[in-house]
Parts: C-alpha cells; sequence; structure tokens
C-alpha cells in the first residue's frame, strides 16, 4: 500500500498532527507519499490536487482528512484501511458528527434528490460498525479511496449550487456539495460499493469546542 493523506487547509494549520504522528511510529504502517496540505480557499481545486497527486505518485490509496477531525487512537488508519478491505469498498467514509451540535453526521442516504439527502444522527448509528447501502453518501472529513482500480479515472470534485424559492417566496442557496457529488458519480458510473464506519472515533473541532462521532 502507497498512501497519501491530503487535507486542504488555508493557513496550514492541522488538529490531526498527533494522529500523523501515531501513524508514522505505529506498526504496521503503510508507506505514505506524504501530506499534502494544498494551501487554498478553493476547496474542490484542493480535492483534485490530492486526487491528481496520488495519480501520479502511484498511490494505491488516498485518504481525504479534513484539517478539522481528528482521529484518535494509535492504531486509527489501520482500522480504517482493515474496514475497507473487509468491507470490499472502493470509498469508505469515516463518521464524522457537524458542527452543530444536532446530533446529525457527514453519512447520509440520496433518495432520489442530491440537495436535499437524508443525514444519519449519532443515535441512527448506535450499534452500526461499517455498512454499506444503495445511495449512500460519505464526506471527505474523512473519507479513504481505493485507486488501485480504474474506477476513479475520470472523475474529479465539483460541487453544483442553485437559487431556490420557498413557499412563502423567499430566495435561498442551495448546494450539492463536492463529496457527495463524487460518491453518485462513482456509484452511477463504476457501480463501486461505497461504505461508512463507526470504527474509528473522529473528533470534529470548531476552535476549542469538541464534536465527537460517538454517544457517552
Amino acid at each position: 500500500m502507497k498512501l497519501l493523506i491530503a487535507t486542504p487547509t488555508y493557513d496550514g494549520g492541522v488538529r490531526h498532527a498527533e494522529a500523523l504522528v501515531a501513524l508514522e511510529r505505529g506498526g504496521p504502517r503503510p508507506k505514505t507519499a506524504g501530506a499534502l496540505r494544498p494551501r487554498t480557499s478553493l476547496l474542490c481545486y484542493a480535492r483534485n490536487l490530492a486526487l491528481a497527486q496520488a495519480a501520479n505518485e502511484d498511490c494505491t490509496h488516498l485518504l481525504y482528512l479534513d484539517a478539522d477531525v481528528e482521529p484518535l487512537g494509535e492504531d486509527w488508519f489501520m482500522v480504517l484501511y482493515d474496514e475497507m478491505q473487509r468491507s470490499g469498498a472502493q470509498i469508505l467514509g469515516g463518521v464524522v458528527a457537524l458542527k452543530d451540535g444536532s446530533g446529525e453526521t457527514s453519512i447520509a442516504v440520496d433518495h432520489g434528490d442530491i440537495y436535499n439527502p437524508v443525514r444519519y444522527t449519532l443515535q441512527d448509528l448506535q450499534g452500526r460498525r461499517t455498512w454499506s447501502e444503495p445511495t449512500l453518501r460519505v464526506s471527505t472529513g474523512c473519507m479513504l479511496l481505493d485507486l488501485s482500480g480504474e474506477w476513479w479515472q475520470g472523475l474529479a470534485f465539483s460541487t453544483s449550487d442553485l437559487l431556490g424559492t420557498t413557499p412563502d417566496g423567499q430566495r435561498v442557496a442551495i448546494t450539492a456539495p463536492e463529496d457527495y457529488i463524487f460518491c453518485a458519480a462513482a456509484e452511477r458510473l463504476h457501480r463501486i460499493t461505497i461504505a461508512a464506519t463507526t470504527a474509528i472515533q473522529l473528533v470534529h473541532w470548531d476552535g476549542g469546542t469538541a464534536y465527537p462521532n460517538w454517544v457517552d
């Protein structure tokens, strides 16, 4: 396995420095192509830079790990990798709690409207470990891609944005995020397996406030 870890960050700061140290000193560990930190406000461009670099360096795996997401545990990556192997997924997403206290997560199911997917809550996921289901959508907050096949070629990250109107006539901005669109395109074009996992603990940081992906 040859791994590239990609973390878009505008100011160069990350919350998972200790997790990267744990990855390097733990064992067994993957051969790493390094940690890419694109410093740009163009998020889709940063995601695509990482995908291009992973391809150019013949990486077998690409991990997107957002700067405000912190994995816990010495063996967090190998647990994630083992779950990918066990599930047979080409895309595996770690469950990340949203930073609004709602209990909703980064994992959703698309019931035919990419602009309004139904998100899982932390309570919904109690008792689940790793699973796959049709139209599952996972986020780049923590997303592992298996690039050993050719399914990803021709794909790129992009958003889709609209201005809509509420029933009372108010204009609203609507977006479909780049990670959900990427999952949808990969599933539609290549019939791959997309899975999500609660097997690793992830903390989503908002300044000094922590939003863990588990319920005490």
